[in-house]
């Protein structure tokens, strides 16, 4: 895991090594075993540089680098970028590619010749030979930069569910890109514009409809989408777009037999874990007291015998605390675990340091949890882990899918309709209210998800946004209210986005690699088609993935209807310790946060916060982090 990037310049508007130095010294705390790069002047002389040789040069065309993280081959020789003998062919990568040993044995008997133990070295010779359509033999979570020489282009893309990110700024006149929209912000010299709608959409839309597409927080700078390939074409100074990978064409196969889905999901996701075992440094796993990490952990260590750290969290409120859980599943495997205690000071401490290293805001408190846990798994001398993150989106594990599995079997007369819904009710102690209240929410036909107030408890936080005809017409697409569309939702746009944007933003940038096995696009496919009734059945949510995984997770696990999460008291100590943090970001009319949102209505949320009247502490957390995000970038920005 690396962080990435590199400018061309089509017009000499002055650019540097300075400005590569910048971009990439910018992601050490992401990649700080060696930053190297690139770089070809006006008269198209190469230069391939490493930092500390501080060889610099002016008036470059082009630069593109990487400072890395060293998860193969740890020796000098995987410094990017790497070529191909010929030298017209550069790469850098960000992420990793897992079934690479299987590439490259098959590019070794077509008589490629490698110098490197690297993935990176792969992806070189992949293109040399099979050009772009070698995205979809790699099997990882990458983004990567692709310098042609003999095509004059360059091509950005992202693996198929935007695990690693990559930014972008392209005006005709110059390219920047990079892992970090902080590194194009530093490096290119000129100051850009806020994205009002962006930021309208932080302050008044739940988390989960915060994000636009491939937009982010500034105007000018956009992200690679998952799955999109851009090539843009140096001579023309043109783009092109398109994607290799769309989850909707995926089919529900309703002939599809329960053995042999059980059979083939267990081996999938034994393959996912063995591949993601792949690393020359330690690794460990972050355990839950749920169905998916359990699982991850189960395989690596009774499958593939692995002998490693496991990492929890010991939450201090008993609506959150999974100890005893964790401990069954641990006592299970053999495994001494390591807990890490959370109290209010600790959250404190790594708030300042999320809100540092964060490229845009994180949409929940729990950034600072995985941040906290991030630093202790480093502490320990392990550079990767692996977590049980998409086990939900991908196996249907949410509160809110029952709703939907309920609306499908009553919009499909099935007779189990009343039969799960009374279990739902009994078993997840819900009410008949709640389904008939989403029922009808469904058939008024609304044009915005039934998810919008979900996270608000009924509060419509429109009413802090000082436009609100700005994102007036923009909420969410209605979806066809079917089991697929809602795991495609969730997948692309809704709960996964934020979760990975969270392990990239607290892991990678502490410089530990997070992997998810339940990410592998194989995995996804397979859940994709996975027929309604095999994804929650009798009460159990993810019946399929609880029935394959019974060799390795405890019965007392499987059998746990009760979903927790990851959360933090921090309802309760936004009105402690917190709360002088929440002062100083929304009580001064002069805040940053108040050129786009109204200040009285922040001050009434907050009032009925302090006073216990509702319960704000999503939307206070959006809005404090927004506010520390311009404060930081103020000097960036128009």
């Amino acid at each position: 895991m690396c962080g990435i990037g590199g400018f061309y310049d089509f017009e000499s508007n002055g650019f540097t090594s300075k400005n590569i130095f910048l971009l990439l010294d910018s992601l050490k705390k992401r990649g700080p075993e060696g930053t190297s790069w690139l770089e070809i002047d006006y008269e198209n002389n190469y230069k391939w540089i490493v930092e500390k040789e501080k060889n610099y040069s002016k008036n470059l065309k082009f630069a593109m680098g990487c400072s890395r993280l060293a998860i193969n081959d740890k020796s000098s020789r995987g410094l990017q970028p790497l070529s191909n003998n010929q030298g017209y062919i550069w790469v850098s990568l960000n992420g990793e590619i897992f079934n690479f040993i299987e590439i490259k044995k098959e590019l070794a008997s077509l008589g490629f010749i490698f110098k490197t133990d690297t993935d990176t070295e792969v992806i070189v010779y992949a293109y040399e030979k099979w050009g772009i359509d070698c995205l979809k033999k790699f099997n990882g979570q990458f983004a990567i930069s692709i310098f042609d020489r003999l095509k004059n282009k360059i091509i950005l893309c992202r693996d198929r569910l935007g695990i690693v990110p990559l930014y972008y700024f392209f005006d005709k006149k110059k390219l920047f890109f990079a892992t970090e929209i902080n590194s194009i912000l530093r490096s290119i010299n000129i100051k850009l514009s806020i994205n009002e709608r962006k930021a309208s959409a932080i302050i008044g839309l739940p988390y989960k409809l915060h994000d636009f597409h491939n937009h982010t927080l500034i105007k000018e700078i956009k992200c690679v989408s998952p799955s999109e390939i851009i090539e843009i074409n140096l001579t023309k100074k043109e783009m092109f777009k398109k994607i290799y990978w769309n989850p909707s064409d995926i089919e529900k196969d309703r002939k599809i037999n329960y053995l042999g889905l059980k059979d083939q999901l267990r081996y999938l996701l034994e393959d996912s874990v063995k591949i993601r075992l792949r690393t020359d440094r330690k690794l460990a796993f972050i355990i839950s007291g749920g169905v998916d990490s359990p699982s991850v952990l189960g395989i690596a260590k009774k499958k593939f015998n692995i002998q490693t750290d496991t990492f929890s969290l010991d939450l201090p409120d008993k609506r959150f605390n999974e100890n005893k859980a964790i401990e069954e599943v641990l006592s299970n495997l053999s495994i001494k675990n390591n807990f890490l205690k959370v109290n209010e000071d600790i959250f404190i401490e790594n708030l300042y340091e999320v809100i540092n290293n964060m490229d845009q805001p994180l949409s929940t408190p729990n950034a600072v949890l995985h941040n906290y846990m991030a630093k202790e798994i480093e502490k320990s001398g392990n550079k990767v882990v692996l977590n049980g993150v998409g086990g939900d989106e991908v196996f249907f594990g949410y509160h809110d899918h029952f709703l939907y599995f309920l609306n499908y079997l009553k919009k499909e007369n099935r007779d189990r309709f009343i039969y799960e819904k009374n279990i739902w009710i009994k078993d997840h102690n819900r009410s008949e209210k709640l389904f008939t209240d989403f029922s009808n929410f469904i058939f008024k036909e609304t044009n915005y998800s039934p998810d919008f107030l979900a996270r608000s408890r009924g509060y419509d936080y429109r009413c802090l946004i000082k436009d609100q005809d700005i994102i007036k017409n923009y909420l969410v697409s209605n979806l066809e209210f079917d089991v697929k569309e809602k795991q495609i939702f969730d997948l692309t746009k809704s709960t996964l986005p934020h979760s990975i944007k969270m392990d990239d933003n607290c892991y990678f940038s502490n410089a530990i690699e997070a992997r998810q096995p339940f990410l592998d696009y194989r995995i996804v496919e397979l859940g994709l088609k996975i027929p309604e009734k095999f994804l929650v059945n009798k009460g159990f949510s993810k019946f399929i993935l609880r029935q394959s995984m019974k060799a390795y997770i405890p019965k007392s696990i499987r059998l746990n209807k009760k979903k927790i999460g990851l959360n933090l008291p921090i309802d309760k100590w936004m009105n402690l310790k917190v709360s002088r943090w929440i002062t100083k970001n929304l009580n001064n009319k002069n805040n940053l946060i108040f050129d786009y949102s109204c200040y009285d209505s922040i001050q009434k949320i907050v009032d009925e916060h302090k006073k216990k009247k509702n319960n704000h502490n999503l939307k206070i957390w959006d809005l404090c982090l927004l506010n520390e995000w311009l404060q930081k970038n103020k000097l960036f920005l128009n």
